[in-house]
């Protein structure tokens, strides 16, 4: 059955070309197509508030996809915290490597099975905690993505392969001009 829908699929492939032209269908590659309409850009609707602890929360709702994505953003990058930014990128990858109850493994299993995407990021000024997750999964991501933060363990095999990958980065990275540039 396989082999006669490929032969099929084939024929109609070979003969839609010939169809076209048939029907008078030319295309003329000299001129350009013309420009379709400019699509409409459209800024979502907001709102913010500040919490009781100062932090603010901005939140942008749209309904037509079921996914929650949060963003915690402070202030206190690298510039702040006096660290060089591998030491900070560091310290957001080790937050991946296991908690007090689970294993990186585990959290890695967990989180997909959520349909999870978590990610912890910390820049010159600013450091950003996030998460995009399935509008009926968001409680348990919340649970074990707040589990990560405060439980983190940093195991040691963990720490020293994430070191030997840094300095291999490291090392490639003084092959290209704009890393060399940047340090």
């Amino acid at each position: 059955m396989t082999h006669r829908i490929r032969a099929l699929f084939a024929a109609l492939l070979l003969l839609a070309p010939t169809a076209l032209i048939a029907q008078g269908a030319t295309l003329d590659r000299t001129k350009a197509p013309p420009v379709g309409p400019t699509p409409a850009f459209k800024v979502p609707t907001w709102s913010m508030d500040t919490l009781s602890n100062g932090a603010r929360l901005v939140v942008v709702e749209k309904h037509d996809l079921p996914i929650v994505s949060f963003s915690i953003h402070f202030n206190g990058g690298t510039n702040q915290l006096g660290t060089k930014a591998g030491v900070s990128q560091f310290v957001g990858a080790m937050m991946r490597e296991g908690t007090t109850t689970r294993t990186a493994d585990q959290l890695t299993n967990q989180l997909a099975l959520l349909g999870t995407n978590v990610g912890f990021r910390i820049g010159d000024e600013s450091g950003i905690a996030e998460f995009s997750s399935l509008a009926r999964t968001v409680d348990a991501t919340l649970a074990i993505r707040r589990f990560m933060m405060l439980h983190s363990t940093y195991p040691a095999p963990a720490l020293e392969r994430l070191r030997a990958q840094s300095l291999a980065w490291y090392t490639r990275g003084q092959d290209v001009v704009g890393v060399v540039a940047a340090q």
